[in-house]
């Protein structure tokens, strides 16, 4: 689904989407958060370009799907023709959802998008691009990795098992980095990850301790620690959360 929802969105010459328009709806979304991007999309004066939209919006509970409903229409009536025409709004859900409340709701709306077998290896291009690093860039981890074999600000350690190395991977860098970027205030900040905490607001507040002036260029690692219990899915949703929207902000 990710790799789908970015596709709307891939253009080298435009910034990654920003957490303003997609929304990435689960069972706990609530109508208030459905009605604000609702707004942002619909109501003239507010778009600024922007194409928005609703991730995995089948996960919807059936309460908040029926705001969704009622909501898109109320808004989508009270704008001039114009209005109606103009807006950018997507809203995605799993194929094999086709009897869920939002997908009858805006069957008239439905769209099938061609198949597409090479999406996921475009997309992957798509993002080294859009995350690469900036050759001149001064952030410190220069000391630590070759440019040209590390030159995206994003790297992702990770197995398909416990117990593979990766905590001790983390360690080491950190090790080495508060040795060699010392004189740099390099810092660290280890993150423990449940499902209890897919709110974006619990993943924000641990960031906005270690939040920096536009010209700062502090080196500093997050370590997220996901235990195996957490599933895959929860995974990805944090890791689009956070690098494709804060890479974007």
């Amino acid at each position: 689904m990710a790799p789908l929802c970015l596709s709307v969105y891939q253009d080298e010459t435009q910034p990654l989407p920003s957490y303003d328009e997609i929304l990435i709806c689960t069972p706990e979304t609530t109508a208030e958060e459905v009605e604000l991007i609702l707004r942002r999309a619909l109501l003239s004066g507010s778009r600024h370009e922007k194409i928005y939209s609703l991730l995995n919006a089948d996960k919807l509970n059936h309460e908040v799907s029926r705001k969704l409903e009622s909501i898109f229409y109320k808004l989508s009536k009270t704008q001039d023709n114009s209005a109606r025409e103009n807006y950018r709004l997507i809203i995605c859900y799993d194929s094999q959802a086709n009897h869920s409340y939002v997908a009858t709701a805006f069957d008239n709306y439905k769209r099938t998008l061609p198949e597409n077998p090479n999406r996921n290896q475009e997309i992957k291009q798509y993002l080294k691009s859009q995350l690469k690093m900036a050759s001149g860039a001064g952030n410190g981890f220069g000391k630590l990795h070759q440019f040209q074999r590390f030159p995206q600000r994003t790297k992702l350690v990770f197995s398909e098992h416990a117990g593979m190395g990766k905590s001790l991977y983390v360690k080491s860098l950190i090790n080495a980095s508060m040795k060699e970027l010392k004189e740099e205030g390099f810092t660290h900040k280890t993150i423990r990850l449940s499902e209890s905490q897919l709110r974006p607001e619990h993943i924000i507040q641990q960031f906005q301790l270690y939040e920096d002036k536009p010209t700062d260029t502090v080196p500093r690692i997050f370590h997220f620690d996901v235990p195996p219990v957490v599933s895959v899915s929860f995974v990805c949703t944090v890791l689009f959360f956070y690098w494709i929207f804060k890479c974007s902000i």
